[in-house]
């Protein structure tokens, strides 16, 4: 592939030809090259976080002793959605860890992917997002929205080849998927995912208008039982309005930079502290959607951080009773 191939094209262009107006499905690496949409790893913030977690956790049961058997309830379930394999279990793990302080809510479980103005395609991926109150101004603060996937290699390789091969997809190209897809984490899907739930933001929530909109996205491998990931990325307003109207995308956009991170599980017990303090802080890109701010994050963590310090103030304060 020459340097001219690989630079990024407008998507006019690109869709002109039938052999790149594919489903997600079948999406590779060099669709991605083809729009300058690109994967950046933090394997720094992964590191340090995992440290200070165990010294963290370490600290804590020097103080407080073992858990009781209530405060085992959370770790149980963060060792569940780990080691599980089934699909439905993993999502309920997830769903019971952020609704529990009414942090994120469940909005759908098949968000739709638009493409020229129609829903072209629709993942099997489970959305939650802040919940808004009647009387609540959606234009004050815009919402924030969390997807979740549960990623399987077999069940990953099954749907591409079906669609492959119903939809006439080349034999070259069913060689390829495979091929670029080794490294999981960087699998193209990963961009599809990102923009449904910016356009879920815009088209469902109504979220007020901004310049941008930041995607996060969870995904379990259920292969991997040490870390759950986590991608970011800015989607700006420009690219979803020229998913809506493709043909008149004669000029080049920006594609965004997908954010890759990390979390491990182990430590059980703060896991989900350390999941909050991900998903709830501001975007990491440049730009401010809309009037969120830190204070807000600040609000919701602070809660999250007072209600377990209640519970483990109480359960001390029944132990000493007892004795």
């Amino acid at each position: 592939m020459t340097p001219e191939d690989a630079a990024p094209r407008p998507l006019a262009e690109l869709i002109r030809g039938r052999k790149l107006r594919v489903s997600p499905l079948v999406w590779t690496s060099h669709h991605l090259e083809l729009v300058g949409c690109r994967f950046e790893d933090d394997d720094a913030g992964e590191e340090a976080e995992h440290a200070g977690s165990n010294q963290n956790t370490t600290q804590r049961r020097e103080n407080d002793g073992a858990l009781s058997d209530e405060e085992w309830v959370e770790p149980c379930t963060v060792q569940h959605l780990a080691q599980c394999g089934a699909y439905r279990s993993k999502v309920c793990c997830i769903s019971n860890l952020l609704w529990e302080d009414k942090v994120l809510v469940k909005a759908c479980d098949h968000p739709k992917f638009f493409f020229a103005g129609r829903s072209v395609h629709r993942p099997k991926c489970t959305l939650f997002y802040d919940d808004i109150q009647p009387g609540r101004d959606v234009g004050q603060v815009p919402p924030r929205v969390l997807g979740y996937f549960v990623y399987s290699d077999a069940v990953w390789r099954t749907q591409q080849v079906t669609h492959a091969r119903r939809h006439g997809v080349a034999v070259a190209l069913l060689k390829e998927i495979p091929r670029k897809c080794k490294e999981w984490p960087r699998y193209p899907y990963i961009l599809c995912l990102l923009l449904c739930i910016a356009q879920f933001r815009v088209r469902v929530l109504k979220s007020p208008k901004t310049t941008a909109h930041t995607s996060r996205l969870l995904v379990s491998h259920v292969s991997d039982i040490e870390f759950i990931h986590l991608f970011e990325a800015e989607v700006t307003s420009e690219l979803l309005q020229m998913l809506d109207k493709p043909d008149l995308a004669t000029g080049l956009t920006a594609w965004p930079t997908i954010k890759h991170q990390k979390i491990p599980f182990k430590p059980y017990e703060d896991f989900k502290e350390r999941l909050m303090a991900k998903i709830l802080t501001p975007s990491p890109f440049q730009h401010h959607e809309g009037t969120e701010t830190r204070d807000e994050t600040t609000t919701v963590l602070e809660h999250v951080g007072k209600r377990r310090r209640e519970q483990e103030g109480a359960e001390r304060h029944n132990m000493r009773r007892k004795v």
